[in-house]
């Protein structure tokens, strides 16, 4: 059975911030694809596979991306790409 994830995308001047819950996810279950401008993600759950894909409004930095989860929630910081 495969669900959309909760996101929040937030644009703020020369970044995107990202917040996503993931209750019972693991760290190791997440798989993240980030290019300039597209975002997916792929989660595994015991019984769900989750997955949710999002073209960004702005072409982000994908090589300066930081990333961090903890309990439940992946946090992204998307520097915005300078032309």
């Amino acid at each position: 059975m495969s669900q959309s994830i909760p996101i929040e995308v937030h644009h703020g001047k020369g970044a995107v911030a990202v917040v996503v819950r993931l209750p019972d996810v693991r760290a190791k279950d997440i798989r993240i694809s980030l290019t300039r401008d597209e975002l997916s993600i792929h989660a595994d759950t015991p019984g769900h596979v989750r997955n949710y894909s999002l073209r960004l409004a702005t072409r982000v930095d994908d090589r300066r991306a930081t990333m961090r989860f903890s309990d439940g929630v992946l946090w992204m910081h998307l520097p915005v790409l300078r032309p």
